[in-house]
């Protein structure tokens, strides 16, 4: 019984061990990105990405308007007219 709670310790400390590595190197891998993230956003206006605010949240884009290119209910459609090239 005691043989076996020291190798569930070994196991608990070096699955902490690992953690913290990691931890560390998401930590490094952030220092990195956002900077440069922060970079590609300001500099790329049409590169797609939204954004961000200073916290890190992103920033919604102003909703556009929608233009229709039929005509509405009130709008009487013109028969088209020919035009001579020679007069354009």
């Amino acid at each position: 019984m005691e043989e076996r709670l020291r190798t569930l310790e070994t196991a608990l400390e070096e699955r902490d061990a690992k953690i913290r590595e990691l931890q560390n190197e998401l930590d490094m891998f952030r220092q990195v990105v956002r900077p440069l993230t922060s970079v590609m956003t300001s500099t790329c206006v049409h590169c797609g990405m939204a954004p961000l605010a200073p916290g890190g949240a992103r920033i919604q884009a102003p909703r556009k308007q929608a233009i229709s290119a039929e005509p509405t209910h009130n709008q009487v459609l013109a028969s088209p007219t020919k035009t001579p090239k020679s007069i354009k």
